[in-house]
């Protein structure tokens, strides 16, 4: 036979398949509305590839292009490899583009023809009234004659509500009867949620989920768990919007009596960084008549005589608010999903979680009411001390309102307690392009002094273990503020301090202080070094031998209320509060000249929660112990007062070139007023005090006279003095010293005797 014969043979029936299989298709494509066109028809022994297919339906509302499908000869299931495809509309829009226009001969599985797919890209447009979207990157799908099967590489879910990104999801469909949804199981899950609490707007945004245990997000597929997966909305409307777009959705595509499951959810809430985990746990979602329900519970069954602490939600598909409801416990953090290091938190195993808590989520608010325990928390945070804190007990009780984005908040009826202390209030917060609104009211019950000592993690005491304390004490505060008129803040602190130390280590005793003993300090150099302290070392200062100046001086610039309080000037704490909302920063403190002293005595420079409780009890410990007079010369001998110089006998000098009990006015009002920053000095290249501090501490002479703690003629004096810098056989330099202005002053002061006392 001859070529051209043989290739007549073959290659005419060959040629026919092309149009034969375009017009099967169009014809098939056609009962259900769609439009058909095929580049390539590729004939094979075993079946037909068509190369190039494009799709439109018959409203515009499905378009799309798959790159090569593969349609076997018999009943083997059809293969489709890449593509994209747009869906435009709302699930029932679909349906209806979907539905057949005349009858369709069954097939395998019912009219379920076989079906892999891979490589797919869809984009799904205005899937709801509110214009949402959904974007499909990945998509491998199976079907068989028991349901479905789906792969996604990426989704994105946008509506106004917000957006939800996910990775590497595997999900099982199953559909009977309508063909409508019925079944979706999802073997694991990642989601995450970066929430600003009470930040600029309360946006919320995107975030790294942590690692899922194990490591993978499935056992065929990489993991899910940690991708970025989450993107929250930025306003109270948009949070609205979101749950009642997850509404509309859930109403339209499934039936009532549908169920979706996720095996294993993984979820990490992230607040400023910093992560919390929860999971894996147990998701079901199931559509009933009026609601979509929610329940999620975790995967780690309670230990015996707990209740399982299940989260559980519903989505009215009417007006009514969704509800969540956390109840059960107490459990484990651990069984939680929560895990060691995570918010600095330990031992997560050993803390546990009750919580009985009833919220409505309507119009971008939260309302609620609830109460709940952790016990035995562990943790270990740098703000809280260098020690691990164990076995804190917390309680709460709270009732109120939030809107989503923090822009306000309502609580009413709060209690928090901490051991067996318990602390009270209301708050009542807004936020808005006009500024901040606070209403805060509260305080603690009357309360053994003792009782609130032992309230607190042995951590906190550190170098104060050991002190007890006899007595009571309660705190009532009342404060409104209003950032946009700091002038009408209004603030009321009530203290009843009754608390004395009943008895201390031998260790601690501040007896020890009457005579010399050795201390670390930084040198000039800010490296430790030891030194001498005490009666009658080099430089000691005697209560008898201190200036009159320099008494004045500390009075004026630190505490005016030393000799008439036990340690805690409540009024200054109160005047400081005040100055600092008012300025809305740190302006200065209200430490007294007792609270400095334990600090230089007994602790270190670290600012922590830690040191604030030592110092307090060792605040008490020194009035208890030792008089006004020996509080005075202590500090006056310890007190830093510039690189490696302590005490204003060193100090007088070092600065003055002067004996310390000759010290005039405005040198000791100096000394005194760089107590704050002793590493800052004012004086010109040529030693002279600059003008602008040369009119501070005459602002504060005048003050010294006012509150009548100098004369007439000491004022007189004091104003016509020049203060200048002398180093050695009165050389005037400054080689060694910082003449740098700093461009803001922070300080420590209590500031009692006027206000108007603020550093330049």
């Amino acid at each position: 036979m001859s070529g051209v014969a043989i290739s007549l043979l073959f290659g005419l029936p060959l040629a026919l398949v092309g149009p034969i299989v375009r017009a099967k298709l169009s014809a098939r494509a056609a009962t259900r509305g769609f439009g058909v066109e095929v580049e390539h028809v590729r004939p094979t022994w075993t079946g037909v590839w068509l190369l190039g297919v494009g799709i439109h339906g018959r409203s515009g509302r499905i378009t799309g292009r798959l790159e090569a499908v593969r349609v076997p000869f018999g009943d083997a299931a059809v293969e489709v490899h890449g593509g994209h495809l747009t869906l435009r509309g709302t699930v029932g829009e679909l349906e209806r583009e979907l539905a057949p226009e005349q009858h369709e001969p069954s097939g395998n599985g019912g009219g379920r023809r076989l079906v892999r797919a891979d490589g797919l890209s869809v984009a799904w447009n205005q899937l709801d009234r509110r214009g949402s979207n959904l974007q499909i990157g990945g998509l491998a799908a199976e079907r068989s004659g028991d349901g479905d099967r789906l792969h996604l590489d990426t989704a994105h879910v946008e509506t106004r509500g917000g957006a939800l990104d996910t990775k590497n999801v595997e999900v099982s469909l199953a559909a009977h009867g309508s063909g409508r949804l019925r079944q979706v199981h999802i073997g694991r899950l990642a989601a995450a949620l970066d929430l600003e609490l009470l930040g600029r707007g309360g946006d919320v945004a995107s975030s790294a989920a942590r690692p899922a245990p194990g490591g993978s997000a499935s056992a065929t597929h990489g993991s899910a768990a940690n991708e970025p997966v989450a993107q929250g909305a930025s306003s109270p409307a948009g949070y609205a919007l979101g749950l009642a777009t997850a509404a509309e959705i859930a109403k339209q595509a499934l039936p009532e009596g549908a169920q979706a499951r996720v095996d294993s959810a993984l979820f990490a809430l992230t607040f400023h960084g910093e992560h919390l985990g929860f999971g894996p746990s147990e998701v079901t979602l199931r559509r009933e008549a009026t609601a979509l329900a929610l329940e999620l519970e975790p995967s780690e069954r309670p230990s015996a005589g707990a209740t399982a602490l299940a989260l559980r939600g519903k989505l009215p598909f009417g007006p009514e608010p969704p509800l969540v409801e956390l109840e059960g416990g107490p459990v484990s953090l651990a069984a939680l999903g929560v895990r060691d290091g995570e918010l600095g938190l330990t031992r997560t195993r050993d803390a546990t979680l009750e919580a009985h808590l009833r919220v409505e989520l309507g119009n971008g608010t939260l309302r609620g009411s609830g109460s709940g325990a952790l016990v035995n928390v562990s943790l270990r945070r740098p703000e809280i001390g260098a020690r691990e804190v164990r076995a804190l007990k917390l309680g709460f009780r709270a009732n109120g309102e939030a809107a989503f984005d923090g822009s306000r908040v309502s609580l009413r009826d709060t209690e928090l307690t901490v051991g067996d202390v318990k602390l009270r209030g209301n708050l009542e917060l807004e936020r808005d392009e006009a500024g901040t609104r606070v209403k805060l009211a509260g305080g603690v019950p009357l309360a053994s002094c003792e009782a609130v000592v032992q309230s607190l993690p042995s951590a906190l005491l550190n170098d104060a273990a050991g002190v007890r304390l006899a007595g009571t004490f309660a705190l009532d505060h009342a404060l409104s503020y209003d950032s946009a008129h700091p002038d009408a803040l209004a603030l009321t602190l009530h203290v009843e301090n009754g608390c004395r130390v009943a008895a201390a280590p031998p260790e601690l005793s501040p007896e020890r202080f009457r005579a010399a003993w050795s201390r670390e300090v930084k040198g000039p150099d800010g490296s430790p070094v030891t030194i001498r302290s005490g009666p009658g070392t080099p430089e000691w200062l005697y209560y008898d031998e201190i200036p009159h100046a320099m008494e004045v001086a500390v009075l004026v610039c630190e505490d005016g209320g030393f000799y008439h309080h036990h340690g805690f000037d409540f009024r200054a704490m109160e005047s400081a509060m005040r100055d600092d909302l008012r300025a809305g920063r740190f302006v200065r403190g209200a430490s007294t000249i007792s609270m400095q002293l334990a600090k230089n005595l007994y602790l270190g420079k670290e600012k922590t929660l830690s040191r604030k409780v030592e110092e307090a009890l060792l605040t008490m410990l020194l009035e208890s112990k030792l008089s006004k007079r020996e509080l005075m010369e202590l500090y006056l001998n310890v007190v830093e007062l510039g690189p490696g110089i302590y005490g204003v006998g060193q100090a007088a000098r070092y600065y003055f070139d002067e004996d310390a009990r000759e010290l005039s006015l405005g040198q000791a009002l100096y000394l005194a007023s760089i107590l704050p920053d002793p590493t800052r000095q004012h004086f010109e290249p040529d030693g002279r005090l600059n003008p602008r501090w040369t009119a501070y501490l005459q602002k504060l002479m005048r003050i010294a006279r006012r509150v009548e703690r100098i004369s007439d003629e000491e004022l007189a004096a004091g104003l016509a003095e020049e203060v200048a810098f002398r180093k050695g056989n009165g050389e005037s330099g400054l080689r060694d010293l910082d003449a740098t202005e700093p461009a803001s002053i922070t300080t420590h002061r209590s500031k009692t005797l006027d206000d108007d006392a603020a550093e330049p």
